[in-house]
């Protein structure tokens, strides 16, 4: 085993890195519930020093061109909750929390505790089952948490790399602006160009701390 994961939810999101690299990938599969269970039974069988998400993403942020690459520092969960007719309550004005970190509870958002490994902007990504692309939905999202980007995947790998302590980081490229639905709009081979160039320049120094 090599010493280090690269994780994506699909193959075309993870570079090509020489055989030399210290990196092994792993295609985790789309969504939080393929992200978690597969580093579940991972970790349980084997710990790397350290694991990096990359894929692409759509963006909240009209300043952040497409092709351009994020350090996501925080994740939320950003459809856990209830809507009730007041508005969106969030798991914790539920009382429920989503983990446990020693006495902690979770709730909604999970940060990175480690290090940036990164120049890249620092984000705030919000993770859902249904990708934005109505402006009602679209409006609450910002108004309830204010993101920056969004997947499908990152809250799901923040939990499971925090609670099995493994260090890690996230690196997304933008595919698309977070607006009303237009394919025509999207550029996702500019962000796979970008992510897979990014890593191919940087992915010995990237990790230089956790060796």
């Amino acid at each position: 085993m090599k010493p280090f994961w690269m994780v994506a939810a699909t193959a075309q999101e993870l570079p090509p890195l020489p055989e030399s690299s210290d990196f092994e990938s792993r295609i985790l599969g789309i969504g939080m519930v393929n992200t978690a269970s597969k580093l579940t039974r991972w970790l349980e069988q084997e710990k790397p020093k350290g694991m990096i998400m990359t894929g692409i993403c759509g963006s909240y942020l009209s300043d952040l061109p497409l092709g351009s690459l994020v350090e996501v520092r925080k994740e939320i969960y950003a459809e856990a909750g209830a809507n009730t007719p007041e508005g969106f309550l969030d798991m914790q004005s539920l009382n429920l929390p989503l983990g446990l970190l020693g006495e902690e509870q979770i709730y909604n958002i999970w940060e990175n505790p480690f290090p940036v490994i990164s120049d890249l902007p620092h984000v705030t990504g919000a993770t859902i089952f249904r990708i934005s692309g109505e402006m009602n939905g679209i409006s609450e999202m910002k108004k309830i948490w204010n993101p920056d980007i969004e997947s499908m995947e990152g809250a799901a790998f923040f939990q499971i790399a925090t609670e099995y302590n493994i260090p890690f980081a996230q690196i997304r490229s933008v595919s698309n602006w977070v607006e009303p639905r237009d394919r025509s709009r999207w550029n996702i081979p500019l962000a796979l160009s970008t992510l897979h160039q990014f890593w191919m320049e940087n992915h010995r120094d990237l990790v230089a701390q956790w060796k």
